[in-house]
């Protein structure tokens, strides 16, 4: 609809995974840098290119492709 959301409603429906408070936000994002600097090269690549190739598809696409990209990982094969 393009109307403001504010955060609470964001968090609950989804549309971000965490809220912080604006004096803890840069110490936030540092933590969240370092996170992600420690993830595994290849799975952070896998994860780049799953969104890249999601990004433009409808919700319910983007749902059966996760599915089948979890169901990959979980057998030990490749994501396409």
């Amino acid at each position: 609809t393009g109307a403001p959301v504010d955060a609470e409603t964001a968090l609950r429906d989804g549309l971000i995974t965490e809220v912080v408070p604006r004096a803890q936000l840069e110490a936030r994002v540092d933590e969240r840098i370092s996170e992600l600097a420690a993830l595994d090269a290849t799975a952070l690549r896998d994860a780049k290119s799953f969104l890249s190739r999601t990004r433009a598809m409808d919700p319910a696409s983007a749902a059966g492709a996760s599915i089948d990209a979890l169901a990959l990982a979980v057998a030990g094969g490749e994501a396409p």
